[in-house]
């Protein structure tokens, strides 16, 4: 079997991730900036959800600006990964869960094997994955030359539900609600009209819509006066 030659830099990654995970949660793998030798802990750790399984970690260096060698990455307090020293060093943590939440701290490691403290850390929730069904039975409960009134039947998302509702007109986006109701005050007297309602997740992903529905407003109501009479006389019985 031909055997793997790594460089003296990711031997060095690799036995130091191995001894993190043996020492095992994040409490215990620090020796803290406090003993006065130790770097100080890394800053601005800042977290981006990239989609339903990734997220993207980006931080700097301590204060001190010590000769870091390299990072620990912590998920959920146990090390997941060593990363290089950079100027900007990053990390993208894939094959996540959707909807999942995780808490990142990061520690730095100096060219004597010394830890930091960990940093700050930061909390994120992966993205749903997949849109939310569709609302059904849409229905117009009441129908004015000036207005449409609509209801119908709650979608449904089985992981970060529906936040909100979009109301199409004609394929445009015609407002937007949080109820299973929307009124359309914006309609003209008789014009034909077809409305479609799609569903927003609390992740931010947009349904198919359901059926649509035509609506034809009616007319305005006459109000014209009647005209006098003519030839008006008195008949005598």
């Amino acid at each position: 079997m031909t055997a793997v030659r790594y460089s003296p830099r990711a031997w060095k990654r690799r036995l130091a991730l191995t001894a993190a995970i043996v020492l095992g949660p994040l409490g215990l793998s620090s020796s803290g900036a406090s003993n006065g030798f130790a770097p100080d802990p890394p800053r601005d750790l800042a977290a981006e959800v990239l989609g339903p399984n990734a997220v993207k970690l980006t931080w700097r260096e301590g204060k001190d600006g010590s000769d870091t060698n390299f990072y620990f990455v912590y998920r959920d307090g146990e090390a997941v990964k060593a990363v290089d020293d950079d100027d900007d060093p990053e990390w993208t943590d894939t094959g996540l869960s959707a909807w999942t939440e995780y808490t990142y701290r990061v520690v730095a490691i100096d060219n004597r094997w010394r830890a930091s403290d960990p940093s700050s850390p930061v909390t994120v929730r992966t993205a749903d994955g997949s849109p939310p069904g569709s609302p059904g039975s849409l229905s117009a409960i009441e129908t004015t030359p000036n207005r449409v009134e609509l209801a119908w039947e709650p979608a449904h998302d089985p992981e970060s539900g529906v936040a909100s509702y979009q109301v199409l007109r004609d394929g445009k986006k015609n407002g937007s609600t949080e109820d299973t109701r929307f009124v359309d005050e914006t309609v003209q007297p008789e014009v034909e009209y077809e409305y479609k309602v799609r569903a927003v997740n609390g992740s931010g992903d947009t349904g198919a819509p359901g059926d649509p529905l035509t609506v034809v407003t009616p007319p305005l109501p006459d109000t014209t006066p009647p005209a006098p009479p003519v030839a008006l006389r008195v008949v005598q019985p």
